[in-house]
Formats: C-alpha cells, sequence, structure tokens
C-alpha cells in the first residue's frame, strides 16, 4: 500500500511540474498600464499596431523583464499617424 501511495504521489508530481511548465510557455497574461507604474523592460517582443484615424485607440505590447520573464501590458495611444488631416 505504502508503494502504490507513494507512485500515485510521484505521478501527481510529475503532472504538476508539467503544468506549470506549459502555464510558463504560453502567452502572458495582459495587464492594464496605470499612470506611474513600473516598467522593468530589458527586450520588446512585439507592440501591436494602431489604427490610423486620429482616435485614442489601444495598443499590446509583450516585453521579457530583467529576470527573463515575458509580461504583456495595455495602454491607449493617441495615433497621429496617416489618418490626420492636422
Amino acid at each position: 500500500m505504502k508503494k502504490f501511495l507513494f507512485a500515485t504521489a510521484m505521478i501527481f508530481a510529475a503532472g504538476h511540474a508539467m503544468a506549470a511548465e506549459s502555464t510558463n510557455n504560453s502567452t502572458p497574461v495582459t495587464e492594464p498600464y496605470h499612470y506611474g507604474t513600473h516598467l522593468d523592460i530589458a527586450k520588446v517582443i512585439s507592440v501591436s499596431r494602431s489604427h490610423n484615424d486620429c482616435e485614442v485607440g489601444t495598443q499590446r505590447m509583450v516585453y521579457v523583464d530583467s529576470q527573463g520573464a515575458e509580461h504583456a501590458i495595455r495602454y491607449d495611444v493617441v495615433d497621429n499617424g496617416n489618418g490626420c488631416n492636422s
């Protein structure tokens, strides 16, 4: 019985470790940016494109911090691109 409980515990531990590993490889949850939030950005991976209609739009940036962890933030921007007449 002890061997069965030990084997069951080992299988559970291995499954939990694999689930944690798969979570680390997935896309990070996008957090909203708030004014004054400290961002530890070591490398920008991607920035979503904004629209070209001279309005406030939302962009998403994925980056890696100095510890190697991947993060995603959402923030508002005003696009002054090709769609603006001013």
